[in-house]
């Protein structure tokens, strides 16, 4: 993969890519303008970046799937009062034409949203109400008839979501002590929170394959530092299968895995790490491929060598498209790949496979950077009234 500038983020924000399924592919990112930025990889090209519609005059870390082609966004702005007025919207893009955001949360401080679509066309959304005096999971969806009522759903930070076939709905997020999942069932009733894994688990990142195995990665923290990346499969019949420390290689610190499933049920996994726990190391991106059976070599995205350090990748897979982003150094700058994959076999078992990708000649130039300088990290906790016990761990 060699990837070419897109644009500048506004901070440390993670970018979010969607592969559409039919040769293209979606990308959004928080520019340092405040304003959500688009790109879309028309299968040849990128095409000229697109601003969405935001309420706010400073707009953070949008998310966009594409199962059918058709982008669906969330983000979260700022309402003008900082952290507190931090609130979710909803846009999607038909026509070319971006619809009005929707606002989906009706709490303080509401950030860092995850969207699915479920296979009957329903939209499921997830966020964190995230301060120093609560750390809340909510939930919210729309089958058509407009968007439910927020609920809380558990207790913790970073939650992501995957759906099923028979349109189930799991969620997992980082808690105390562990990564916690709870599932949501076609009719709307909720399973009770289940513990996955052991203590110091963060991160969590997960996806289902064609054959309905549930797929999931996370950090696990260990002595000083180091931080170890942690894989797991749960196969329909619940069983459990972990692949502990598949960074692979000489990485010693693995943070903020992203996986997806390609055309031959292959997982495809993407995380920053170091080969040091001490000294300026630069992160870096790297990229692991699993057939069910045997992880391939370990390889980075993040070249040829770029200055700064390279963070919060993302990946993602439908068809044939895999395309994957990143950004690297301060002011920092956002790259994207696309690639196009040879597919071939069945889809329904994790079968080993050879992985084979053939490159897409990207011909967009690179975007300048913007001279504006950088927002804060938005991802403020609220502030305690009284003074309180801190809690352990």
């Amino acid at each position: 993969m060699a990837a070419t500038q897109l644009g500048t983020s506004g901070g440390r924000f993670p970018v979010s890519v969607a592969a559409g399924g039919n040769g293209k592919a979606h990308l959004v990112y928080s520019g340092d303008d405040g304003k959500i930025h688009y790109r879309r990889w028309n299968g040849a090209a990128w095409n000229p970046e697109e601003i969405l519609p935001a309420p706010g005059a400073n707009n953070y870390v949008p998310f966009v799937t594409a199962p059918n082609a058709m982008p669906h966004v969330v983000f979260y702005s700022d309402l003008g009062k900082g952290s507190p007025t931090y609130t979710v919207f909803y846009t999607t893009r038909k026509a070319k034409q971006w619809s009005e955001p929707v606002r989906l949360s009706n709490e303080s401080f509401a950030q860092l949203p995850r969207l699915a679509v479920s296979p009957d066309g329903g939209l499921h959304v997830v966020y964190n109400r995230f301060g120093d005096i609560f750390e809340d999971i909510y939930y919210t969806s729309n089958d058509g008839a407009g968007w439910s009522k927020p609920e809380m759903i558990g207790k913790g930070i970073a939650p992501d979501l995957a759906i099923d076939a028979n349109g189930n709905v799991h969620v997992a997020w980082a808690g105390e002590p562990s990564i916690f999942i709870r599932v949501r069932d076609a009719n709307g009733a909720w399973s009770k929170t289940t513990k996955l894994g052991g203590k110091q688990n963060q991160s969590p990142a997960l996806v289902f394959d064609a054959a309905g195995n549930l797929h999931f990665a996370w950090t696990k923290r260990g002595e000083g530092v180091f931080s170890s990346l942690t894989y797991a499969r749960r196969n329909s019949d619940e069983a459990l299968a972990l692949s502990k420390r598949a960074s692979g290689g000489a990485v010693k610190i693995a943070l903020y895995p992203r996986l997806t499933l390609d055309c031959m049920n292959r997982v495809h996994v993407v995380y920053q790490g170091k080969t040091s726990e001490e000294g300026a190391e630069p992160y870096r991106v790297y990229h692991r491929v699993f057939d069910g059976a045997t992880w391939s070599d370990l390889k980075r995205l993040d070249v040829p060598e770029l200055a700064g350090s390279s963070q919060v990748p993302v990946i993602h897979a439908n068809g044939s498209t895999l395309i994957a982003s990143w950004i690297t150094g301060n002011p920092s700058k956002v790259y994207g790949d696309v690639v196009t994959l040879e597919c071939g076999g069945t889809l329904s078992a994790m079968a080993p496979a050879p992985v084979k990708a053939k490159r897409v000649a990207t011909k967009q130039k690179a975007r300048p950077s913007a001279k504006k300088k950088s927002m804060r990290a938005p991802q403020t906790r609220a502030k305690r009234k009284t003074r309180t016990k801190k809690k352990k761990g």
